[in-house]
């Protein structure tokens, strides 16, 4: 292995990870910040465990499979303080 190739892996290495946020984090975040009313139908569904939704509803959906610019917004409120 090059010289190269190990410094390139060892500043790989030193990098923390900084995990995102989770599916409960992103569902809170849709209901408390961006008002997304829970449609949920709890008389024929189980809530989820990742998002406290059921799976039929609109905000599991979303959380499950949030796009880059509703993770971009929840990093800009986090850093402006105005998250959930």
């Amino acid at each position: 292995m090059t010289n190269e190739l190990k410094n390139e892996q060892a500043a790989v290495q030193a990098v923390p990870h900084t995990p995102g946020p989770t599916e409960r984090d992103v569902a809170a975040f849709l209901k408390n910040v961006r008002g997304m009313s829970c449609n949920c139908n709890l008389d024929s569904w189980q809530p989820e465990a990742s998002t406290g939704h059921s799976w039929v509803c609109r905000i599991h959906k979303a959380a499950t499979n949030p796009s880059a610019a509703l993770l971009a917004e929840m990093s800009e409120a986090k850093a402006t303080g105005a998250a959930a």
